[in-house]
């Protein structure tokens, strides 16, 4: 890895951070953009997001015979934290493709796309958490959050967060080089929500295979903040494969940048 040229994109993902204000009103304008001239705006999203969790929970709990009141909650954690999870990865690539304007006529940090992609994701993960407060308050009185909890829950968000600026990185240049990504992460990523415990309780399958299961890392983020909320332990090896992935993905993802950070504005 050429130093002066990791230097450099040490330096875009630092004056990147720093303009946080840029980013985050490009991120907010983007969704107001998307519901311009709507009554509830933004919060479409959260109203859409709150009819699909009550349907599904319904629905499912009289399928897997479950009580409603524990099984809507656990739903509804898990659909509103997925759905944080499979914007992020389905916008990055094409993260620096919809910011060609900028790119090719204001002088910013090329990070500055990665940034944009999480923080509107994460606002709206912030209105879409509304909906789980009002179902603990109605649906489920018996859960007790604790203050530790809470700080578990912050704790998997950050990394939750981490992880997400990577993955913008690195699939955001190849997305940038090979367009077909765009059409390719989609479809994986309807494959990995069939095989993740978003909606149905690892507990339903057979013994031999739960293991392979819980070994899912997007089983394991979603573990590490829907836990807490549901008032269930986090398995201390769910940290540290979370802790590994991240650091891991934060290396590949800046050699990869690194390497093709310039060629970027060329591929656009």
């Amino acid at each position: 890895m050429n130093n002066c040229e990791f230097k450099k994109a040490i330096t875009d993902l630092s004056q990147g951070f720093k303009n946080w204000h840029m980013w985050y009103a490009i991120s907010t304008i983007l969704i107001k953009q998307r519901y311009r001239r709507s009554t509830l705006g933004q919060f479409w999203l959260t109203l859409t997001t709150a009819i699909n969790i009550f349907a599904l929970g319904i629905v499912w709990s009289y399928l897997f015979k479950l009580p409603i009141s524990s099984y809507l909650l656990y739903v509804a954690s898990g659909m509103v934290f997925w759905n944080c999870i499979n914007s992020i990865i389905n916008d990055s690539s094409s993260i620096f493709i919809t910011a060609e304007h900028y790119l090719k006529q204001v002088a910013l940090p090329k990070s500055t796309f990665a940034y944009v992609n999480v923080s509107r994701n994460i606002v709206i993960l912030g209105h879409n958490l509304i909906i789980l407060p009002i179902i603990i308050l109605f649906n489920a009185p018996n859960i007790h959050i604790s203050m530790l909890g809470i700080l578990q829950s912050f704790l998997g968000l950050s990394l939750f967060i981490i992880n997400g600026i990577w993955i913008s990185l690195l699939l955001g240049v190849i997305g940038a080089r090979f367009r077909d990504l765009q059409n390719i992460i989609p479809s994986l990523m309807q494959i990995i929500l069939y095989i993740t415990p978003v909606f149905w309780k690892i507990e339903y399958m057979p013994e031999n295979i739960r293991w392979w299961l819980q070994m899912n890392p997007f089983y394991i983020f979603l573990s590490l903040v829907r836990n807490p909320i549901l008032g269930s332990t986090i398995p201390p090896m769910y940290w540290i494969i979370a802790s590994g992935i991240t650091i891991i993905g934060l290396i590949i993802a800046m050699m990869v940048f690194t390497k093709y950070r310039k060629r970027i504005i060329y591929w656009l």
